[in-house]
C-alpha cells in the first residue's frame, strides 16, 4: 500500500505541490497512527469491545476502497512485458538473494565464538549487514541474468544520472542521527529517568503527536513558498540542523534531575524538528524519482532511507550501555554528521533536479 501510495502521489503532484504534499501526507499518516492506536484501544476499552472495534475498522477501510473511485486518474503507458517474465523474475531473484542469506547465516555464529560477547554483539551486526548487502547483489544479478526489466529498468535509469551513489548515501545518512536518538527514547523516558508508561505513552501519543504534525506543516508551509528549486536544499539544510540539534533536549534530560517539564519539552522539541525534516526528506525522494518508474525507484529509495533506522536500534543499545545516556545522545550529534556533509557537498546536484522537475511539469502543462 505505500508503495502505491507513494507513486501515485509522485507522478499526481507537480513540482511546486511537492513541499505541501509532503507535509499532508506525514499528518495524514500520523492520525492514521492516533486512529488506528490509542483512539482504537479507547473504542475498543469503552465503548465496542474487540469484535465491534474490528467491524468498525474494516467499515472505515471499506468506505476509503470507495472513495478511490474517485480520486483523479493518473495515465500510465502499458507494460511492455507479459506478467510471466515479471514473475520469474521477482521469483528467480527472491531465490538467489534467499539461498545467499541463508547460506552465509550458518557461519555467522560460528565465526563470532571466538569474540568476547560484547564484541560479539557488533561483529554479529557487521557480518549481517555484509550478508545482507551480498545478498542484495546477488539478487540484482539474477534480476539482470533472467531481464527483470520491472526492476533492472529503474535501477539503471536512476544510476545512469551524475553523483546516483552519493544521492543514495544521502537518502541513507539524512535522518541517522534522528534515527539514533529516537531508537531509544522510550528506553531512556522508562529505565533512564524512572518514568512510568503511561505518563511516556501519554505525552508521547498528545504532546509528539501534535508536534509532529505542527512541525510536518511547517516543513511544508517552507516548502511551498516558493519555488521547489529554490527552497528544497535551504530547507534540507536547515531541517537537518534542527533535527541533529534537537537530541541535545534529550542530552539535557540525560544530565538533570526528573523533570516532566524537562520530559515535555524534550518529546515536543524532537518531534517538531523531525516533522519538518520529514517533510522536507519526503519532498526530495519525490525529487529524485523518474516519473515513468515513480512506483519502483520510490520503493528502493523509502527502502534505503528506512536502513538507517533498522540498523541503528542494536548499536545504538550498546553504545548506551558502554558511555551512559550523556554520551550517547552527544554522539547522535556525530551521527547526523555524514547525512550533513553529503547535503552540502550535493547542493548543486539536487538545486538541478528540482529546476528539472519545475520544468518537466511546466511542458506538461502546455502540452
Amino acid at each position: 500500500n505505500d508503495v502505491v501510495f507513494d507513486a501515485y502521489r509522485n507522478e499526481l503532484l507537480a513540482a511546486e505541490e511537492r513541499g505541501a504534499g509532503a507535509a499532508v501526507s506525514v499528518f495524514a499518516y500520523r492520525v492514521a497512527m492516533l486512529v488506528s492506536g490509542g483512539l482504537a484501544l479507547m473504542l475498543a476499552d469503552w465503548w465496542f469491545g474487540w469484535q465491534g472495534l474490528f467491524r468498525v475498522m474494516a467499515l472505515i477501510f471499506t468506505l476509503i476502497a470507495i472513495a478511490v473511485l474517485w480520486v483523479p486518474v493518473v495515465a500510465s503507458s502499458p507494460a511492455k512485458t507479459s506478467a510471466w517474465v515479471e514473475w520469474r523474475g521477482f521469483l528467480v531473484m527472491l531465490a538467489v538473494g534467499g539461498f545467499v542469506y541463508g547460506l552465509g547465516a550458518q557461519f555467522v555464529p560460528q565465526a563470532s565464538q571466538a569474540f568476547s560477547p560484547r564484541a560479539n554483539q557488533f561483529l554479529k551486526l557487521g557480518f549481517d549487514s555484509v550478508l545482507m548487502l551480498a545478498a542484495f547483489a546477488a539478487a540484482l544479478w539474477a534480476a539482470r541474468s533472467v531481464r527483470f526489466p520491472s526492476l533492472m529498468e529503474p535501477w539503471d535509469a536512476f544510476f545512469a544520472q551524475p553523483r546516483a551513489v552519493a544521492l543514495l548515501a544521502l537518502v541513507v545518512f539524512y535522518k541517522l542521527g534522528d534515527a539514533f536518538a529516537g531508537a531509544l527514547s522510550t528506553a531512556f523516558l522508562l529505565r533512564g529517568l524512572g518514568f512510568s508508561a503511561a505518563e511516556v505513552g501519554a505525552v508521547n501519543k498528545a504532546l509528539g503527536l501534535a508536534a509532529t504534525i505542527v512541525g510536518a506543516l511547517l516543513g511544508g508551509w517552507y516548502l511551498a513558498r516558493r519555488q521547489l528549486a529554490q527552497s528544497l536544499w535551504p530547507a534540507l539544510w536547515w531541517f537537518g540542523i534542527a533535527q541533529a540539534l534537537s537530541n541535545l533536549a534529550y542530552w539535557t534530560l540525560a544530565v538533570s534531575e526528573k523533570s516532566y517539564g524537562l520530559m515535555a519539552s524534550a518529546i515536543a522539541i524532537e518531534n517538531l524538528c523531525g516533522g519538518m525534516g520529514t517533510a522536507a526528506f519526503v519532498a526530495l525522494l519525490m525529487t529524485l524519482t523518474d516519473r515513468r518508474f515513480s512506483a519502483a525507484q520510490f520503493a528502493l529509495l523509502s527502502a534505503l532511507a528506512a536502513v538507517g533506522r533498522v540498523y541503528v536500534g542494536p548499536s545504538a543499545g550498546l553504545l548506551a550501555e558502554q558511555f551512559g545516556w550523556p554520551s550517547f545522545f552527544a554522539s547522535t550529534l556525530l551521527a547526523a554528521m555524514p547525512g550533513l556533509a553529503l547535503l552540502y557537498l550535493l547542493r548543486q546536484r539536487i538545486e538541478t533536479l528540482a529546476a528539472r522537475a519545475a520544468c518537466h511539469n511546466e511542458v506538461q502543462q502546455q502540452t
